[in-house]
């Protein structure tokens, strides 16, 4: 999808049965939707993984099980 200005604001990459999903950060509507471009964070680095599995709910009680701290539960999008 292509953004105003000439920038890339949605791309998607399938390779075998995996989506890789791809967007620029640095576009008004990006940074609309919470993403942060890295010069916004002073050198850091922002990125959002979406992992498509099976059991979502499953995955998320072992993984919060073994320590991990759940920050948005899953939801059906």
């Amino acid at each position: 999808m292509d953004a105003p200005g000439g920038g890339i604001l949605h791309a998607e990459i399938t390779i075998g049965r995996s989506t890789l999903m791809l967007g620029d950060a640095s576009v008004d509507e990006a940074e609309a939707a919470s993403f942060a471009a890295p010069t916004s964070l002073g050198g850091g680095t922002s990125v959002t993984l979406h992992v498509f599995v099976p059991d979502v709910d499953s995955l998320a009680e072992r993984a919060e099980a073994a320590g991990a701290e759940i920050l948005q539960p899953p939801k059906d999008t």
